[in-house]
Protein backbone atom coordinates (compact mmCIF):
# COMPACT_ATOMS: atom_id res chain seq x y z
CA UNK A 1 0.00 0.00 0.00
CA UNK A 2 2.69 2.36 1.66
CA UNK A 3 5.03 1.70 -2.22
CA UNK A 4 1.81 2.52 -4.15
CA UNK A 5 1.66 5.64 -2.84
CA UNK A 6 4.72 6.22 -2.70
CA UNK A 7 4.94 5.50 -6.57
CA UNK A 8 1.75 7.47 -7.41
CA UNK A 9 3.76 10.71 -6.00
CA UNK A 10 7.03 10.03 -7.81
CA UNK A 11 4.98 9.41 -11.08
CA UNK A 12 3.18 13.05 -10.46
CA UNK A 13 6.51 14.71 -9.24
CA UNK A 14 8.65 13.16 -12.37
CA UNK A 15 5.51 14.33 -14.78
CA UNK A 16 5.13 18.11 -13.71
CA UNK A 17 9.53 17.74 -13.68
CA UNK A 18 9.12 16.81 -17.32
CA UNK A 19 6.14 19.70 -18.39
CA UNK A 20 8.63 22.14 -16.53
CA UNK A 21 11.66 21.15 -18.27
CA UNK A 22 9.69 21.18 -21.83
CA UNK A 23 8.22 24.45 -20.99
CA UNK A 24 11.41 25.79 -20.18
CA UNK A 25 13.35 24.53 -23.29
CA UNK A 26 10.98 26.01 -25.66
CA UNK A 27 10.51 29.45 -24.02
CA UNK A 28 14.53 28.88 -24.49
CA UNK A 29 14.16 28.28 -27.86
CA UNK A 30 11.93 30.68 -28.88
CA UNK A 31 14.25 33.70 -26.97
CA UNK A 32 17.06 32.24 -29.02
CA UNK A 33 15.09 32.27 -32.21
CA UNK A 34 14.31 36.08 -31.75
CA UNK A 35 18.48 36.87 -30.98
CA UNK A 36 18.38 36.45 -27.64
CA UNK A 37 17.56 38.48 -24.57
CA UNK A 38 19.77 41.27 -25.88
CA UNK A 39 17.92 41.57 -28.78
CA UNK A 40 14.46 40.25 -27.31
CA UNK A 41 14.29 43.39 -24.90
CA UNK A 42 16.64 45.78 -26.69
CA UNK A 43 14.95 48.98 -25.57
CA UNK A 44 15.63 47.58 -22.03
CA UNK A 45 19.43 46.40 -22.39
CA UNK A 46 20.21 49.84 -24.30
CA UNK A 47 18.29 52.07 -21.49
CA UNK A 48 20.88 50.14 -19.25
CA UNK A 49 23.83 49.85 -21.53
CA UNK A 50 23.30 54.48 -21.70
CA UNK A 51 24.57 54.70 -18.03
CA UNK A 52 27.92 55.68 -18.07
CA UNK A 53 30.76 52.79 -17.99
CA UNK A 54 27.43 50.35 -17.92
CA UNK A 55 28.89 46.97 -20.19
CA UNK A 56 27.34 43.40 -20.21
CA UNK A 57 28.81 41.24 -17.72
CA UNK A 58 27.41 38.10 -18.76
CA UNK A 59 25.01 37.05 -21.28
CA UNK A 60 23.80 33.61 -21.38
CA UNK A 61 22.20 31.96 -24.27
CA UNK A 62 21.25 28.09 -22.49
CA UNK A 63 19.63 30.09 -19.12
CA UNK A 64 18.35 32.99 -20.97
CA UNK A 65 19.45 36.46 -19.28
CA UNK A 66 21.88 39.21 -19.11
CA UNK A 67 23.84 40.69 -16.62
CA UNK A 68 24.30 44.43 -17.14
CA UNK A 69 26.75 46.62 -14.60
CA UNK A 70 28.63 49.01 -14.02
CA UNK A 71 30.44 51.71 -11.26
CA UNK A 72 29.91 54.68 -10.09
CA UNK A 73 31.18 57.94 -10.62
CA UNK A 74 32.35 60.11 -7.37
CA UNK A 75 30.21 63.57 -8.13
CA UNK A 76 33.09 65.93 -6.87
CA UNK A 77 35.81 63.92 -8.20
CA UNK A 78 34.54 62.19 -11.40
CA UNK A 79 37.60 59.91 -11.92
CA UNK A 80 37.37 58.26 -8.98
CA UNK A 81 34.99 54.87 -9.01
CA UNK A 82 32.85 54.71 -5.31
CA UNK A 83 31.14 52.27 -5.96
CA UNK A 84 28.83 49.09 -8.54
CA UNK A 85 25.86 48.35 -9.45
CA UNK A 86 24.22 45.47 -11.19
CA UNK A 87 21.32 44.84 -12.57
CA UNK A 88 20.24 41.18 -14.25
CA UNK A 89 17.16 40.09 -16.70
CA UNK A 90 15.75 37.03 -17.22
CA UNK A 91 12.69 35.98 -18.61
CA UNK A 92 10.82 33.06 -16.65
CA UNK A 93 7.35 31.88 -18.67
CA UNK A 94 4.74 34.49 -18.00
CA UNK A 95 6.85 37.40 -16.54
CA UNK A 96 10.44 39.30 -16.40
CA UNK A 97 12.18 39.09 -13.58
CA UNK A 98 14.77 42.24 -13.07
CA UNK A 99 16.90 42.68 -9.95
CA UNK A 100 19.34 45.45 -9.14
CA UNK A 101 22.05 45.09 -6.59
CA UNK A 102 24.28 48.06 -5.86
CA UNK A 103 26.88 49.48 -3.18
CA UNK A 104 27.87 52.94 -3.03
CA UNK A 105 31.49 53.53 -0.76
CA UNK A 106 30.18 57.28 -0.64
CA UNK A 107 27.28 56.74 1.69
CA UNK A 108 27.08 55.23 5.12
CA UNK A 109 31.09 56.73 6.36
CA UNK A 110 32.45 54.34 8.49
CA UNK A 111 29.83 52.04 8.03
CA UNK A 112 31.78 51.16 4.61
CA UNK A 113 28.95 52.43 2.38
CA UNK A 114 25.34 51.35 1.83
CA UNK A 115 23.86 48.38 0.04
CA UNK A 116 20.59 48.32 -1.94
CA UNK A 117 18.54 45.15 -3.45
CA UNK A 118 15.59 45.59 -5.28
CA UNK A 119 13.46 42.71 -7.85
CA UNK A 120 10.91 43.31 -9.55
CA UNK A 121 8.09 41.15 -11.45
CA UNK A 122 6.73 42.34 -14.76
CA UNK A 123 4.49 40.75 -17.07
CA UNK A 124 6.49 39.38 -20.01
CA UNK A 125 4.58 41.98 -22.82
CA UNK A 126 4.83 44.50 -20.68
CA UNK A 127 6.34 47.63 -22.71
CA UNK A 128 10.12 47.90 -22.54
CA UNK A 129 10.29 51.66 -21.89
CA UNK A 130 7.40 51.45 -19.07
CA UNK A 131 9.55 48.95 -17.45
CA UNK A 132 12.77 50.86 -17.44
CA UNK A 133 10.85 53.84 -16.70
CA UNK A 134 9.83 52.22 -13.23
CA UNK A 135 13.57 50.68 -12.35
CA UNK A 136 14.85 53.47 -13.03
CA UNK A 137 12.93 55.78 -10.74
CA UNK A 138 13.03 53.08 -8.05
CA UNK A 139 16.51 52.75 -8.40
CA UNK A 140 17.43 55.92 -8.15
CA UNK A 141 14.88 56.45 -4.85
CA UNK A 142 17.66 54.44 -3.14
CA UNK A 143 20.21 56.35 -4.00
CA UNK A 144 21.27 59.94 -4.23
CA UNK A 145 24.14 58.56 -6.76
CA UNK A 146 22.30 56.34 -8.51
CA UNK A 147 23.29 55.10 -11.98
CA UNK A 148 20.47 56.42 -14.23
CA UNK A 149 21.76 60.26 -12.85
CA UNK A 150 24.29 61.87 -15.22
Amino acid sequence: MICTIISIILIIVASLFVKFSIAFQKQRKLIASQGGISIRYKHLVDGLLACPGARVIQDNKYIPFINIAGHYKDPIMNDRECGYWSVTIQPVFKFLYIEYKAHNDLEGGIEGGTNAYKKWKFPIDMDQKEILAIVTEEANEWNKFGIFRY
